[in-house]
């Protein structure tokens, strides 16, 4: 896939032709979306609430390529979700990264986690954390004025 785009292409024949491929463009989505993320809150500091509706549109994009199975964007997903407080939709974000990992052998679902640790910690807290934790974390994600 990559040395396809390196000759210039563009079309669906460009597609991850292995684990380590999609993994790694995974890893890419990741680095754009967060890129947009931090851009978008970067704006917020300008105007409050002029980035709510391109908030939600990355949190949508970024849910759209985790239902096309990129792992890495399950857990970029989860981030969003929980960052708005969107906790149903950070669980099964996180679900969807974890369901994906079990498909994996040893070493790519080593390097998929590494390339996710960074957005996943929150909702595998809330998912595997007790009562106690989960609520804790719901008061800290859903403070108004919660965004990375």
């Amino acid at each position: 896939m990559f040395a396809h785009y390196d000759r210039g292409g563009r079309t669906p024949a460009a597609s991850p032709s292995s684990i380590a491929e999609r993994l790694a463009l995974g890893a890419l989505r990741k680095e754009m979306l967060i890129e947009g993320e931090t851009r978008i809150a970067a704006l917020e500091h300008l105007h409050a609430g002029s980035a709510r509706e391109l908030r939600s549109r990355l949190t949508a994009v970024a849910s759209e390529l985790c239902a096309q199975d990129d792992l890495v964007s399950c857990g970029v997903a989860a981030y969003f979700h929980g960052s708005g407080c969107g906790l149903e939709q950070m669980t099964a974000a996180y679900r969807r990264f974890e369901s994906g990992l079990a498909g994996l052998d040893t070493a790519s679902r080593a390097l998929a986690l590494g390339l996710a640790q960074d957005v996943i910690g929150p909702a595998r807290a809330y998912s595997e954390g007790d009562a106690a934790l989960r609520e804790m974390l719901r008061r800290s994600m859903c403070q108004p004025t919660t965004h990375h």
